[in-house]
């Protein structure tokens, strides 16, 4: 019915941002809808919960740069506050890092799975975004599949942002 349907659909998005449950089986979404799905799970849930991807607030501060840019306006601005330089370049290094995880984990896994490539990229954002959600291909993935997978949760638990800021040297105030 369109009432079960609505309350479905709901229920897929409001899940694909935080706990990976499902009462519908994925594998019979099509592939606009799987689309979707992915797009939810990088994203994720909003900061201070348990729910991984980017952030809906990074999101939020990558749109109103954009925004800013086509207005040619000098600053990012939400609900009539100036977002500061600083945040806007956090935001962008959690998605560059994020996106260049993602692309490193499905460039990994499409060498190491023989599966369609939908599946691979739906377990790779699953993964990365901490969701839980599976296309039935996580049980069946080879050891260095599963590392794989291991880092990206790993890497989405922690986050995009601690991780950049793991890996590279803190840089001294040159004083310029």
């Amino acid at each position: 019915s369109v009432a079960e349907s609505i309350s479905l659909s709901m229920f897929q998005s409001a899940t694909a941002r935080t706990a990976g449950f499902n009462t519908i089986d994925l594998n019979m979404f099509s592939i606009p809808s799987l689309f979707v799905i992915i797009i939810m799970m990088f994203i994720g849930a909003a900061p201070g919960s348990t729910g991984g991807g980017i952030k809906i607030t990074t999101l939020a501060v990558l749109w109103a740069n954009a925004r800013a840019i086509a207005r040619g306006d000098k600053d990012a601005r939400l609900f009539d506050r100036e977002v500061s330089s600083l945040v806007v370049r956090q935001a962008l290094l959690v998605f560059t890092v994020a996106s260049a995880c993602a692309v490193v984990g499905l460039f990994l896994l499409s060498i190491t799975e023989d599966q369609s490539f939908m599946m691979i990229v739906f377990e790779t954002f699953s993964a990365l975004g901490t969701v839980g959600l599976s296309l039935g291909l996580t049980p069946e993935l080879s050891a260095p599949g599963k590392l794989v997978v291991m880092v990206l949760m790993f890497v989405g638990r922690v986050g995009p942002l601690a991780v950049a800021y793991g890996l590279v040297k803190a840089s001294k105030s040159r004083g310029i």
